[in-house]
């Protein structure tokens, strides 16, 4: 599982990146000196839209699973998330995203829970950010790596399958 965890940080690091930079270009968009009023749209709109958009590269690109996406503002609610039903969830006793206020920095880790009396793992990117001017945010994704691992496997029997049926053919 060692080399799988290592693939799936480095995914999940890309993956965080990307959608990083995709919110940061709403508020450089939203609240630069050129943006009038009538120009300002609703961030948490744009926001949730992102989020729907990594949600449906995750699904076509069958390379990972997403369990939630959720943007927390510093007084630890979900301001927006996927699934919808995160807003207005309260995150203060979740120590990666409180740490991260203080930190300001981009990390990835793995958290382990029980699902059915079995161990887990999930992989969270958390990042702080500015989604407004002034206005601090904390980011986290959590991937659900057994789900991945279950998808990855497919993937590979599918592969193995298709090569030695093509080896047998030659």
């Amino acid at each position: 599982v060692n080399i799988q965890t290592k693939q799936m940080e480095k995914q999940a690091k890309t993956f965080g990146l990307y959608l990083l930079k995709n919110l940061e270009e709403i508020s450089i968009r939203n609240y630069s000196t050129n943006a009038t009023v009538k120009n300002i749209i609703n961030i948490e709109d744009e926001v949730l839209k992102e989020f729907k958009k990594a949600i449906e590269i995750a699904n076509n690109s069958a390379s990972f699973m997403i369990d939630e996406i959720i943007l927390v503002n510093p007084d630890y609610k979900v301001e927006v998330g996927y699934p919808v039903e995160q807003k207005g969830q309260d995150y203060k006793t979740h120590n990666d995203i409180v740490n991260n206020f203080k930190n300001k920095e981009f990390i990835i880790v793995n958290e382990m829970h029980y699902v059915n009396g079995k161990p887990e793992i999930d992989i969270d990117i958390v990042s702080f950010l500015y989604i407004q001017k002034d206005k601090p945010r904390v980011l986290e994704i959590k991937l659900n790596f057994h789900q991945t691992l279950l998808i990855l496997e497919k993937q590979n029997s599918i592969f193995k399958i298709a090569t030695i049926s093509i080896a047998f053919l030659i």
